[in-house]
């Protein structure tokens, strides 16, 4: 992006009737155009809300992140280098480089570390995004500038272990890696700009290292399933053609790209990823090949497969239907252009990528993959998510013959476990309430910024709910989010993964919000902020059910009474625990879990 595009961004942005978002970046240089540019990059990530950016003081980095304006801040993004550490490892300010210096430097160092960390710490309620020095060690060693010199080593080592321990207090670092293969470190600095007017980069890197960062601010919703093809892609050979012992995927056969496509989907099949196979071919020779014990992605990492003659887009659709999830969150993957074109035409909101013939090129692919479906960590719930589906056949088998009965729901042994933290969340409600669209009680999203500054009202409660069956576990599920005055509950957020529905969970968390909980009295009424959305029909549906006329087709909030709850409620066979949890402060939460009878 160049700055002229930047400020036509910033621009029309401004005239965004959008709620406000504010993004504080702190530094210790003069920013100028990364302010510009990161403001556009923001303004293009987040165009529903209005973007403004706010600075510090130059050459404060410590005090910047002290500073009201960043507590009052949505999101800090912070931008370490080397002259915060120190500012004799500047080139603007007069300094001896000598061996007592170096010494002084080192201890300097940790110092104004230990102190940043401790700003840190202060910003818990904030979106914390931060990135390691990007311009090069100044020339201050008394070694060649191509060996590694003891100052150097110490304070990467000192840099490492900070962002280590500041990463536990929530802070999002910026990959090194990933800014090296968009801004070559030959290009970064800009002497000039440094000594004119404290600006030190390029306007090249500016751009870049802005890019970046806002997307580590308001990161695109991550992907939930990849379809992959077999023949040409899984692995080399036509196994119909050649046999199942003789498609290859290793260094001996020239085939070594497929094994580390394999390799990739294995790994993202073990983060919770959905993996399924759409290939034309025959069944009995696939499930041949799939048992060779030198493959690197296994059968049971994948499901479903759907291996016929049929066209590839009506194995999309069918997959898609079985992992409950819509097309846009899924990637197809084909070495073949004639397949990937009749898939993007028949379900334009499926990616479509392509296998490429080079090693270079699958490598590229792995990367893409990566960056499509990355996560921060893996969670319980996606080690869970591939065995859950499948259990689900058993109780699809039931529900699609209608409503389940009774003596099938009592049967199920359902246990309910409330969490009520809010301090210190749980990140799984956040990535539940930004990915689910089907139980969303208005699909309203909400970046980290926007959900801590929500949860520090005094008044805020969320309640993450967690489930399991006779069937297994179906670990966190369902999230409900508001704000109390005395014995009135306002629900801003309620989603609930579709792996949860036709369980009655919803009528159980209704009844949660109604009962003594803790010693604290349930709520006498409940308005709810419903919204309707384009994918939203099982909510509006089940909300149907206490209000007349909630039709779903324009925005409503809809109060209910315990009275209204009680009467039409069906019966509820859940058990719901009674478990101790804490606020995070040490403090029982206002709402614990226990047991309750509907």
């Amino acid at each position: 992006m160049k700055l002229a595009e930047a400020l036509r961004v910033i621009h029309q942005a401004q005239r965004s009737d959008g709620p406000p978002c504010q993004v504080y970046l702190a530094c210790g240089f003069e920013p100028l155009h990364l302010l510009t540019f990161l403001n556009a990059h923001c303004s293009l990530a987040r165009p529903d809300r209005h973007v403004t950016l706010r600075r510090g003081s130059y050459a404060n980095l410590t005090g910047n992140l002290e500073s009201p304006a960043a507590r009052e801040s949505e999101h800090v993004a912070m931008v370490l280098e080397w002259p915060d550490l120190d500012p004799r490892l500047g080139l603007r300010m007069p300094a001896l480089w000598n061996a007592d210096t170096m010494r002084e430097i080192s201890v300097e160092s940790a110092r104004r570390l230990a102190r940043l960390e401790h700003a840190l710490e202060g910003l818990r309620h904030q979106s914390v995004i931060a990135c390691a020095p990007t311009l090069p060690f100044p020339p201050a060693a008394l070694v060649a500038p191509w060996l590694a010199s003891e100052l150097e080593l110490d304070l990467e080592y000192q840099l490492s272990s900070f962002r280590q321990r500041t990463r536990g207090l929530g802070v999002k670092w910026l990959s090194t890696g990933a800014l090296g293969a968009v801004s070559p470190g030959t290009s970064r600095y800009d002497c000039k700009g440094d000594f004119s007017s404290g600006f030190p980069y390029s306007m090249t890197h500016a751009d870049e290292l802005a890019g970046l960062l806002s997307s580590l601010l308001f990161a695109p919703p991550l992907r939930k399933g990849v379809i992959t093809d077999l023949d040409g892609t899984l692995w080399k050979g036509i196994v119909g053609e050649v046999g199942p012992a003789n498609v290859s995927w290793d260094l001996d056969h020239t085939s070594r790209p497929h094994g580390l496509y394999q390799q990739i989907l294995r790994s993202l099949a073990e983060s919770g990823i959905l993996v399924g196979i759409s290939s034309k071919n025959d069944p009995t020779v696939v499930t041949e090949a799939f048992q060779r014990r030198d493959l690197l992605l296994r059968a049971e990492h994948v499901f479903p497969m759907e291996v016929h003659w049929g066209p590839k887009s009506e194995s999309v659709a069918r997959i898609a239907k079985a992992w409950n999830i819509g097309l846009d969150s899924i990637v197809f993957v084909d070495d073949s252009a004639l397949e990937r074109d009749e898939v993007a035409r028949a379900h334009p909101q499926v990616e479509c990528l392509a296998f490429p013939g080079d090693p270079g090129g699958v490598e590229t692919l792995c990367r893409r993959l990566r960056g499509l479906f990355g996560r921060d960590k893996v969670t319980e719930e996606d080690q869970l998510r591939l065995s859950t589906i499948r259990q689900n056949q058993e109780w699809q088998a039931v529900t699609d013959a209608g409503e389940a009965d009774e003596a099938f729901l009592a049967g199920l042994n359902a246990r309910l476990l409330l969490d009520c933290r809010r301090h210190n969340p749980d990140s799984r409600a956040l990535e539940l309430l930004n990915k689910t669209n089907q139980f969303n009680l208005n699909g309203v999203r909400r970046d980290e910024g926007e959900w801590l500054r929500f949860l520090a009202q005094d008044n805020a409660f969320c309640w993450i709910v967690s489930y399991e069956d006779r069937l297994g576990p179906l670990g966190r599920i369902a999230v409900l989010a508001g704000t109390r005055e005395g014995e009135h509950l306002t629900l801003a957020h309620w989603v609930m993964s579709c792996r949860a529905f036709s369980r009655r969970i919803e009528h159980a968390c209704l009844s949660w919000l109604f009962h003594e909980v803790a010693g604290k009295p349930g709520a006498t009424s409940v308005t709810l902020q419903f919204a309707a959305t384009p994918r939203n029909g099982p909510t509006r549906d089940f909300l149907r059910l206490w209000r007349d006329g909630a039709d779903g087709q324009e925005a409503a909030e809809i109060t209910l009474t315990r009275a209204a709850f009680e009467q039409h409620c069906p019966p509820l066979h859940h058990h719901f625990d009674d478990q101790p949890l804490t606020d995070g402060a040490g403090q029982r939460s206002e709402f614990a879990s226990q047991e309750i009878s509907s």
